[in-house]
């Protein structure tokens, strides 16, 4: 659907005339409201429809599924964080930067299609955007931490597909692997 006067980006984010979040933008979202709903300590289905009627966005499946999946596993999934952190103290880590990770660690446990080096750059571009470049490096080792944790402990169930390497990965392998 072509919508005049519309520039590409609302093109894109636009179809019959609903508006659909990208996964980024999803993930964006996600952690918006789970932020505020950790922060002010409501309900997440009236935190997740107010931030959406503010952002004017429906809440599409992918954004909903991450949100309820981390809201119901909080628990666990602060057990998992506190056991890659060095100190063992979950209340030294800031706020924003543990939901960011505990909704990524849940992405990584959750969603099988998607690739683990996928959740980590997002993880890692979100905590750049919202927080600062030390806490992209920071999450960055946390979540890596982690990943090998769950993958030698048999916890990671990710398809086939999603274990495929990235073309990326590909050509860093390649290069790695000539010899001048």
């Amino acid at each position: 659907m072509f919508i005049l006067g519309a520039d590409i980006k609302e093109i894109i984010d636009h179809k019959d005339g609903d508006h659909i979040l990208s996964r980024r933008q999803a993930r964006r979202f996600a952690l918006q409201v789970l932020f505020c709903q950790e922060f002010l300590d409501e309900n997440i289905g009236e935190v997740t429809q107010r931030i959406a009627d503010t952002l004017e966005n429906e809440v599409d499946d992918f954004s909903r599924d991450l949100i309820f999946k981390t809201t119901q596993q909080k628990d666990k999934l602060d057990q998992l964080i506190i056991e890659a952190l060095v100190d063992r103290n979950l209340e030294r880590l800031p706020l924003l930067e543990k939901v960011l990770i505990r909704m990524s660690l849940c992405e990584l446990i959750n969603f099988r299609d998607i690739p683990i080096e996928v959740t980590l750059n997002e993880a890692v571009d979100l905590s750049k955007e919202f927080i600062s470049v030390k806490s992209g490096r920071f999450v960055n080792g946390i979540l890596d931490a982690m990943v090998k944790k769950l993958e030698n402990e048999k916890k990671l169930n990710k398809s086939l597909l999603a274990r495929l390497p990235s073309r990326k990965a590909k050509i860093q392998r390649t290069i790695k692997d000539v010899k001048l």
